[in-house]
């Protein structure tokens, strides 16, 4: 270095890291340490670096090197923090963060970094309070406000986090995560266009920014525009191949579109098993569970939605009714929040494990060690899945169910559980293997008190009243003009329909003028509390299902309020949930055979009075008698099912054994 000291060189090194000259910076770092190799601020700078530059193992071994050096630094513990928390190691992480806050009280930046472990632990409350110390100290961060807007936005406080994400964005103008957040929060509350315009500005601050152009393929697929939503969903997988969260977002998106074919859409699920789950087929390990055909399973469930949702709602009233001396059950919780339906999951359920913010392979370890025999996947490529759990094959047999109606695609995915009904085609399956329910696919339990069944509304108001209550994405172009169509034939006739949040003047004329539907006979209604929600089917005639993506629980819902539900099946395992569930009434009349179909049977349903009338008298009975509601019946077929694949392993298992004596027992 000449005449230059260490300290100048340092100086100089630090001035080009501080303005983004990270080799140049580098570079000086090495050559400090070379001269004196327990100089602790170049070790800790060049963790920095590494860091920064994804290499995080790096990043701990040299700033950990430092702190045996200068342990009093309150900096170095805060970016070992940084680095454990990059690696998933929360508990590591928090203790260096506390640390750093030991050392110096008043330090903002650990002080917010203890809010965010444990945000990511699902902690909100506790979040929460250290967040607000982080934001009563001086000078105000901007990350304190954006991690607790995005705790607000978890705890789905929308209101309150959009008002931390907008001071954020204020203290740092630009911060392309608080602009997209924002927007994300904004799109969440069901306001479009100042969602679209927060996540344009996060892309004008980072076009390559891949969260914002999947946060906008969400946003036009909440309006239903689903062209443009496959198309952003397409930009965000160019521009980070390797995140197999905005692939599935694709996948969810090309499930909804009219125009492509089932095979279209498998194909993309190969590809998205091709591109994440083949890299990891190698760590695949042996399994030693016991292969005694009849004896007593370990059963394990894997959600992100044990809570208040579709999922939450079907799967609790199945692992209560399961029979304990068949089965033992856990349940492997990967939701953000908590809620009744959580508590009465947890409750029935024999074990319940918490793995949200564990690694994949963390889980993978977890779920080996309790020895599971059967795993379920319950959210397919739906938000928060654990996909690549199960592509470490942490169990011998493993199953998806319930909260995906599609393939996953993954070879490590042994079976699809549907009912009779669901698949047009099972040659369509190219990866699992077939496991059918016997009556149907899911067990119903209304989700409030009995709320009863008024008279018919048409008696009163001398007009049929049609509904929807499921979003705008699944209602397609061919749904709209299937539903001009019957309103045309029946000029007396008016449609309800529910959105997540009331849609513009323009944005109805939008979805109305193609079709040529009058403004005034459609009205929207925006999503209700849930006996506001049940309630709310009192004032219609005739429920209509959406296609090709048909509603679930919404049909259930309609069903149980004595609303007969008019649905379309098709190719597709989405376009076929409505005719499944019919079935399981015995009411495959009102399943019809193409769009013009589906116009007659609704205009002969709406002209036939008495039939409606008795219809409305009689559904809920007819519910209550099916197979839908029996959950006693339903929990004894998903065992015989659970028997049956455990029985083909173990048969699988004893015939390889055979063929090789030093096979793994």
């Amino acid at each position: 270095m000449g005449e230059v000291t260490i300290e100048q060189a340092y100086a100089t090194a630090a001035a080009h890291h501080g303005a983004g000259r990270v080799r140049q910076a580098e570079q000086i770092y090495r050559q400090i340490l070379a001269l004196n190799p327990n100089h602790p601020d170049a070790l800790h700078s060049l963790g920095l670096i590494a860091l920064q530059t994804g290499h995080h193992h790096d990043a701990c071994i040299l700033v950990e090197r430092a702190i045996v050096i200068n342990g009093a630094c309150a900096d170095y513990h805060n970016t070992l923090g940084d680095a454990r928390f990059s690696l998933k190691q929360l508990d590591q992480a928090d203790v260096s963060y506390r640390r750093a806050l030991m050392l110096r009280p008043d330090y903002v930046q650990a002080q917010n970094n203890i809010g965010n472990i444990l945000f990511h632990r699902g902690r909100f409350d506790d979040a929460a309070l250290e967040l607000r110390r982080a934001i009563a100290m001086d000078p105000p961060l901007a990350e304190a406000f954006y991690n607790m807007g995005s705790v607000l936005a978890a705890q789905r406080d929308y209101p309150a986090a959009v008002a931390m994400f907008e001071r954020a964005t204020q203290l740092s103008p630009g911060d392309k995560n608080a602009h997209h957040n924002l927007g994300a929060v904004l799109l969440a509350m069901g306001h479009f266009a100042q969602a679209e315009k927060s996540m344009n500005r996060a892309l004008a601050l980072d076009p390559s920014n891949a969260d914002t152009w999947n946060n906008l393929a969400d946003l036009y697929k909440a309006q239903g525009k689903l062209d443009e939503a496959i198309k952003f969903g397409r930009k965000a997988v160019q521009l980070a191949p390797q995140r197999d969260g905005l692939h599935s977002n694709l996948l969810m998106a090309m499930n909804y579109h009219q125009s492509l074919s089932i095979n279209e859409i498998i194909d993309e699920h190969q590809r998205w098993a091709e591109r994440h789950e083949r890299p990891l087929r190698d760590q695949i390990r042996p399994h030693a569970n016991d292969p005694s055909p009849d004896r007593r399973l370990r059963i394990g469930y894997l959600s992100p939605d044990f809570r208040e949702h579709p999922v939450g709602r079907f799967i609790e009233p199945v692992i209560r009714g399961h029979n304990r001396i068949n089965v033992e059950i856990f349940c492997y919780n990967n939701a953000l929040s908590s809620d009744a339906i959580t508590r009465q999951i947890k409750t029935a359920a024999d074990h319940w494990r918490e793995i949200t913010g564990l690694s994949d392979a963390r889980v993978a370890e977890i779920i080996r060690d309790d020895q599971i025999d059967i795993l379920i996947d319950l959210a397919g490529h739906t938000a928060r899945h654990r996909l690549l759990v199960f592509a470490r094959k942490p169990a011998p047999v493993q199953a998806t169910y319930l909260g995906y109606v599609n393939t996953t695609g993954l070879r490590s995915m042994d079976y699809i559980i549907v009912g009779p009904h669901l698949l047009p085609d099972p040659s369509l399956i190219r990866v699992e293997k077939i496991c059918h329910l016997p009556k149907t696919e899911v067990c119903y339990q209304p989700r409030v008190p009995a709320i009863d069944v008024a008279e018919l509304p048409a008696f009163s108001r001398g007009q049929v009243t049609f509904a929807c209550m499921n979003g705008l994405m699944k209602i397609s172009p061919a749904t709209w003009q299937t539903w001009a169509k019957i309103l045309h034939r029946l000029p007396n006739s008016r449609l309800l329909l529910q959105a997540s949040a009331l849609p513009s003047s323009a944005e109805i004329k939008r979805l109305l003028s193609p079709v040529d539907i009058d403004p005034d006979r459609v009205q929207f209604i925006a999503r209700q509390p849930l006996a506001a929600y049940y309630a709310l089917h009192n004032q219609f005639d005739i429920a209509l299902d959406p296609f090709p993506h048909c509603g679930g629980t919404t049909t259930c819902d309609a069903l149980w309020m004595g609303v007969p539900v008019i649905t379309c099946p098709g190719s597709t395992f989405v376009s076929r949930i409505g005719l499944s569930l019919l079935s399981s009434l015995g009411m495959n009349e009102l399943a019809a055979s193409s769009p013009d179909h589906y116009i007659d049977l609704a205009v002969n349903l709406a002209n036939d009075i008495p039939r409606l009338a008795a219809l409305r008298r009689t559904l809920r009975s007819r519910m209550e008698s099916s197979p839908l509601m029996d959950v006693a019946g339903f929990a004894r077929d998903m065992e015989t099912a659970f028997r049956m694949i455990w029985q083909t392993w173990c048969a699988g298992r004893d015939a390889a054994s055979d063929a090789n004596p030093s096979s793994p027992r």
